[in-house]
């Protein structure tokens, strides 16, 4: 036997589910770190707004970040009342 045919194979119970559960939460962190990060950069347009068009884009990123945050809360939810 060498060492370039041994082997292992171990298969441990409920760690699929594990994993699934970690992705979800690394999927949602990702997420609210987008959806901080609009209010963040509408924030600042808003703050140094000189002409219109700035004011624009900042209302535009105010409300995806709005409606982005309200879609992950609903899905937060949601998922708890499936579990």
């Amino acid at each position: 036997m060498t060492s370039e045919t041994l082997q292992w194979n171990l298969s441990i119970q409920g760690l699929d589910t594990l994993r699934r559960t970690m992705d979800d939460a690394a999927n949602r962190l990702s997420f609210s770190i987008l959806v901080g990060s609009l209010i963040m950069g509408a924030a600042i347009i808003s703050s140094n707004a000189r002409t219109a068009q700035l004011l624009f884009v900042s209302n535009i990123l105010f409300a995806a970040a709005s409606l982005l945050g309200l879609w992950l809360i609903i899905s937060i939810l949601r998922s708890v009342r499936l579990n």
